[in-house]
Parts: C-alpha cells; sequence; structure tokens
C-alpha cells in the first residue's frame, strides 16, 4: 500500500529562500573566520609596514560584525546578505586604494559579486558587476595618473612575510567560502532532484493505485494483463480474468458509515491479496467490485477450486469500527484465451457471469461458457 508523507512539501519559492538562508550563513561563518585569523596577520603587518586607516578600518569591521553575528537571527535575508556585501565591498576599496593590485581587493571584488549572484536576482547582479568594474577602473584610472598616492611601496610590500601571509589566509578564506557555497548548493540540488523523483514516482502511484486499498487500479491492470497473457500464450497456459462482487455490502455501507464500508474494503482488498500468488494481480475496479488475474491456469478443476478457495477467505467473518460482519462475495470467471484476448471483452464477459452467479444465491462463482 502507497504510505504518503506526514511532511507538506515546500513551495519551490520556500526552497529557493531556504537555501539563500544557508548560502548567507556560510558566508557570515567565513566572514567570522576572517575576523579571527585574518585580522591578527593585518595587526602584525601593521608593524612592518606602518600603521593605516585601512587598520583601522579593519578594526571597526571586525567590531560591527561581531554585533551582527550575534544577532542575525532576527535579521531579514535581505538584511543578511546586505551586510557581508558592504563589508567586502569596505575591504576591497580600502585595500585597492591603500596598496593598489598589490592589495587583496580583487578578492574581496569576487566575493561580493559570487554573493549577489546566488542572493539577489540577476538584475541586481549586473549592477554589482558594473559596480565592482567601474571602482576598479576608477581607482586604476586614478593610481595610474598619480591622483590616488598608495600609502606603501609596492616593491617593500612585496618583500614583507607578513604580506605574503596575509594573501595566504585570505586566498584560503576566499576559496574555502566559494568551495562550502559550492557544496551547499551542490546538496540543495541532489536533495532537490530526489525531492522531484520521489514526487513524480508518488503521482505515478496515485496514477494507478487505488488510495484506499492500495490495490492497483485498471490502468496499472491493462499493463499487468498485457504482460501475463503473452506469457500464458508462450507457455501454453490460460489467464483467468475473475470479477469479484462483494454480496450485502451495501447494507453496512448504508447502516454503519462508509467509514466501517471503507474498514471492510481494505480488509477484503488484503483476502484477495494474500489468497492469490504473488506474481498474480488483484485491482480495485470500483466500490465493492474488484479484478484477479490468475495465470497458469489449465483445468476447469483448477480454476473452480483457486476461486472457492477465495470465496472461503472472504466468507469469513471481517471487523471494522469495532463490529463484526460476515460477507459474502459473487465470482464471474472468463479466460484467456478462450473467451477472448481482449481484457475489456474478458471482463464484460466475467462481469455477465457474475451476475448470473449473483442470482443463483451468494458465494457462487460462474465460468463464461464456451461457445
Amino acid at each position: 500500500m502507497m504510505t504518503q508523507s506526514s511532511v507538506i512539501p515546500l513551495s519551490p519559492q520556500e526552497r529557493w529562500r531556504q537555501l539563500r538562508q544557508v548560502f548567507v550563513e556560510e558566508i557570515l561563518r567565513s566572514i567570522l573566520a576572517l575576523v579571527f585569523f585574518a585580522m591578527p596577520v593585518s595587526l602584525l603587518r601593521s608593524w612592518t609596514s606602518g600603521w593605516q586607516p585601512l587598520y583601522s578600518l579593519h578594526l571597526g569591521i571586525a567590531l560591527v560584525f561581531l554585533c551582527v553575528y550575534r544577532w542575525r537571527a532576527r535579521m531579514p535575508l535581505e538584511v543578511k546578505a546586505a551586510i557581508p556585501i558592504a563589508i567586502y565591498w569596505a575591504m576591497a576599496v580600502g585595500a585597492l586604494i591603500t596598496w593598489g593590485l598589490v592589495g587583496n581587493g580583487i578578492f574581496a571584488l569576487t566575493i561580493i559579486n559570487l554573493m549577489t549572484s546566488l542572493v539577489y536576482p540577476p538584475r541586481v547582479t549586473v549592477w554589482m558587476i558594473m559596480a565592482s568594474l567601474a571602482v576598479l577602473a576608477g581607482i586604476g584610472i586614478g593610481v595610474v595618473t598619480g591622483q590616488i598616492v598608495p600609502h606603501v611601496n609596492a616593491s617593500d610590500y612585496a618583500v614583507q612575510a607578513s604580506s605574503w601571509v596575509t594573501t595566504w589566509v585570505l586566498l584560503c578564506i576566499v576559496l574555502m567560502t566559494i568551495f562550502r557555497s559550492l557544496g551547499v548548493f551542490q546538496q540543495s540540488t541532489q536533495d532537490l532532484l530526489r525531492e522531484i523523483q520521489q514526487r513524480q514516482e508518488e503521482i505515478v502511484d496515485l496514477a494507478n493505485h487505488d488510495q484506499l486499498t492500495g490495490l492497483p487500479l485498471m490502468r496499472l491492470a491493462r499493463d499487468r494483463f498485457a504482460v501475463a497473457s503473452q506469457r500464458a500464450l508462450r507457455q501454453g497456459q490460460k489467464l483467468a480474468v475473475l470479477f469479484i462482487d462483494l454480496d450485502g455490502f451495501k447494507e453496512v455501507n448504508d447502516g454503519y458509515g462508509h467509514a466501517c464500508g471503507d474498514g471492510v474494503l481494505r480488509e477484503i482488498a488484503q483476502r484477495i491479496s494474500q489468497a492469490i500468488r504473488a506474481e498474480d494481480t488483484v485491482a480495485r475496479i470500483g466500490g465493492d467490485e474488484f479484478l484477479a488475474l490468475l495465470g497458469d491456469v489449465n483445468a476447469a478443476e483448477l480454476i473452480q477450486a483457486r476461486g472457492e478457495a477465495l470465496l472461503h477467505s472472504l466468507s469469513q467473518p471481517v471487523v471494522a469500527a469495532g463490529r463484526s460482519f460476515r460477507l459474502t462475495a459473487s465470482i464471474g470467471i472468463a479466460l484467456f484465451p478462450d473467451h477472448g484476448s481482449d481484457l475489456e471483452v474478458l471482463l464484460r464477459l466475467a462481469d455477465a457471469a457474475m451476475y448470473q452467479a449473483k442470482r443463483s444465491g451468494p458465494n457462487r462463482i460462474r465460468v463464461v461458457e464456451s461457445g
């Protein structure tokens, strides 16, 4: 029987927002790592290269960020995303003005555009890329024309051990941020694909199975008949099509309610499934009517015996809603290929035989007469 998940699936918009929340959290954690690991290196470099206004900016950003990180759970997603973008903007501009291209401003610009593309709509990303290029071009022109003078000589900066350590640490953090962010998106994509596959399987299951009893519906029964009938032809066997109708079920449904009737149908469906072989098929046609496809039958005595075993199982007391009911069934049987090669034809003949059996009394079997 099909089982349905009790968890309400998220809408695409909710899932995308959840994904962005996780991504922004990863970015904030990378900045936290930057504060604890890169700030000491930055301060160390200030002793070797001389104190610069950028170091004051670094300390101010670190203190503000620690406060933001502490209260981030109360902030909307857009605000949480804007904070790291603003921090990296300040770092990028400050580094480019202070050291030019020998600084690490390019790293910060890279992260800015990565964050923007994964959090905000594409048009915002386009504007952010244009702004990054404009800032880089403006500062570059200013440095080349001498209007902006870096505070540190590039030659002296390049031979300082602290400069190499700082660059190495920042590069590691940038790569860590990129890899962790891509990992989040990869995992989320895999989860989404698994959920899509699960939903597709559930849709197919709903289309092919009865939700009350879990039995196949006619759509699936037709497919199984096609396979079973071809196997019967290859093996020189017959395929029995049984039309099963409960006797007296209407009185149970009308007298004790649909909930009680549903309980009876579930029990009956289970008994029919247990009475036939695993390779055979039982399906619910509708209401209290069922279809069974029994393979490997080559004699009328075998068909009759299997039908009587099924009637015996169905005639046993059924307990539903705290009450015990004793029902019987009427069965009509048509044979493939003796009575036809099409399931609809065989089912119609078996239905007519079932009504003949019902007119003879409850708990009867009638096989379609050849002729």
